[in-house]
C-alpha cells in the first residue's frame, strides 16, 4: 500500500484519474444492480438452523477467498482510502485510520444486523 500512496502523492493526474475511474465504475455498477433488481423475479430462501456443519478450516478458507477475490476490497482500501490517506499529514493519518476502523465496524455490524432483519423481505420474489 505504501507504493500506491507514494504514486498518488507524487502524481495528481493519477490520483484524479483513479478517482474519476472509480466513480464511473461505482455509478455503472449501481445502475446495473438497480436495473437487475427491478427486472428480476428471483428470491432468496434461507433455512435457519438447517445444514451440515463445516470444518473451521473450510470456513476460514471460504471467508478468505470471498475477501481476497472481492475487487471492492482493493478499490476501497487501496484507491479510495489510500488516495485520501496519502494526502494527509502524519497526525491526521492516525485519526483517519481510527475513523476508517470505526466506520468499517459500524458498516459491517449494520450489514449483519440488517441482513438478519431483512430475511423475510428477501424471501419474497418481486413478481410472486
Amino acid at each position: 500500500m505504501v507504493g500506491v500512496c507514494s504514486i498518488l502523492q507524487t502524481s495528481p493526474f493519477f490520483l484524479n484519474f483513479l478517482s474519476i475511474l472509480g466513480a464511473i465504475f461505482l455509478y455503472w455498477y449501481a445502475c446495473n444492480s438497480f436495473i437487475r433488481a427491478c427486472k428480476g423475479n428471483s428470491h432468496l430462501h434461507i433455512e435457519q438452523g438447517v445444514g451440515k456443519q463445516q470444518s473451521l478450516a473450510k470456513l476460514m478458507l471460504t471467508t478468505l477467498a470471498i475477501t481476497l477475490f472481492n475487487q471492492h476490497v482493493y478499490l476501497d482500501t487501496l484507491v479510495i482510502n489510500g488516495g485520501i490517506g496519502g494526502t494527509l499529514g502524519r497526525e491526521e493519518k492516525h485519526w483517519f485510520l481510527l475513523g476508517s476502523i470505526v466506520a468499517s465496524f459500524v458498516w459491517f455490524f449494520g450489514l449483519g444486523y440488517a441482513s438478519k432483519k431483512l430475511i423475510p423481505f428477501f424471501e419474497k420474489s418481486k413478481h410472486g
